[in-house]
């Protein structure tokens, strides 16, 4: 039987089943998956993180995520998302809600994948009642694109891993203030992707702001947890034994009612942030107008992957006086990396003057007569060879600055 006799009920069934086993596949590289008996939710999967840790009858049981798979035979087919499946009634996205768009098969297969906010902000919405969003061309848009696995499996892990630590914190909230642990990771995904800031480490500089400013927690927690005793107590004893835990943080004479609970000032100066966080929205503006963001994205993090494995392996017969030499070739139209040459130059040598290099002295990266991780030389390296293919695919950024 050929594909244009085949009747259009074997088709839906064999697209379906296609786009559910290739997406099955690419969940099982990272994550528990768990499939349902019914379609309820959109949720053709259930995700979990791999731990072993806990489980689903803790207190604060594992969160899942829900991943729906839907197939396109070519980039002229449209598919259909309700509305509920991604938004609440509120119209907020539902954090860890994920569609996985394949379209093609065999040599021209690809996967597309997008995430409940990514669904709303995007797409356009259906006028029937319940309204479903509507995944045609505006789905398969090349930002959405995968063509880095890794990286597409790590925007899952990071939506699912916020999504647990979010919601474990609700059983460890305190009357008055809450218990707010602040990790690295937590930050939006799309703050984490390799793209170079000459402003900013947004994720660095966005936890080390917040752990300062949750040291004033700390000091007020104590005063807090002791007002909040007095007003919940009947027992003006009890009450009195309270206010004694008060006096440590009375203020001055001028203002002897009142309570201080820090002695020093906290750093509300962001500037620099808000600097990054403007220089990445440019640079992601600038990628989506040529088409090239997912196919920027992947070279970037093939570089920093390549690089941190050859200075690593460098790193021991690396001396003062020698600079780390590295040069890029890649194809200038599809974006796809084709080598990173990495070398030692021995103190004197000239650095050859080559497009899409980068070299970074040994000395710098001396602290204390120690060197400093490897990773952090290739990550200089990788910041500055990033920057230079962002400038030759988005020229106009230059102009910007």
């Amino acid at each position: 039987m050929t594909s244009a006799s085949e009747p259009v009920w074997l088709k839906i069934m064999e697209h379906g089943a296609a786009g559910e086993a290739r997406t099955k596949a690419f969940l099982l590289d990272r994550f528990w998956v768990l499939e349902r008996s019914v379609d309820i939710d959109g949720a053709d999967f259930l995700i979990q993180l791999r731990s072993f840790s806990t489980r689903f009858t803790d207190a604060a049981p594992p969160r899942v995520g829900i991943v729906q798979a839907k197939y396109y035979q070519d980039q002229a087919t449209t598919q259909y998302i309700p509305c509920r499946y991604v938004i609440d009634d509120k119209g907020e996205p539902l954090k860890g809600f994920f569609a996985v768009l394949h379209v093609g098969n065999e040599d021209q297969a690809g996967m597309y994948l997008l995430s409940s906010r990514e669904i709303a902000e995007t797409l356009d919405r259906s006028k029937d009642d319940p309204p479903r969003y509507i995944a045609g061309k505006k789905a398969l848009d090349e930002k959405f694109r995968v063509l880095n696995r890794r990286q597409a499996l790590d925007k899952i892990q990071h939506e699912l891993a916020q999504r647990s630590s979010s919601e474990s914190l609700r059983f460890l909230d305190r009357v008055n203030i809450p218990y707010r642990k602040v990790e690295k990771r937590d930050i939006d995904f799309a703050y984490t992707l390799p793209i170079p800031n000459s402003q900013e480490d947004i994720p660095r500089a966005f936890y080390d702001y917040r752990d300062k400013l949750r040291s004033l927690l700390y000091d007020m927690e104590e005063a807090l947890v002791a007002i909040d005793n007095i007003l919940k107590t009947t027992d003006p004893h009890v009450a009195l034994q309270e206010l004694e835990k008060l006096e440590q943080y009375r203020s001055s004479s001028h203002f002897s009612d009142g309570l201080t609970f820090t002695g020093y000032k906290c750093d509300l100066d962001w500037e620099y942030l808000k600097d990054g966080l403007k220089e990445h929205d440019r640079a992601i503006s600038a990628l989506d107008k040529v088409s090239k963001r997912a196919a920027f994205l992947d070279l970037s993090g093939r570089i920093k992957q390549e690089l941190i494995a050859k200075v690593t392996e460098m790193d021991d017969e690396a001396k003062k006086g020698q600079s780390y030499f590295a040069s890029l070739s890649f194809d200038h139209e599809s974006l796809a990396l084709k080598r990173i040459r990495l070398k030692l130059l021995d103190a004197g040598e000239p650095k050859p003057k080559k497009q899409f290099s980068a070299w970074q002295s040994v000395d710098d990266h001396f602290v204390d007569k120690k060197k400093r991780p490897a990773t952090e030389v290739a990550d200089d390296l990788w910041h500055e060879l990033a920057t230079e293919v962002l400038k030759f695919v988005c020229p106009t950024l230059d102009d910007e600055e």
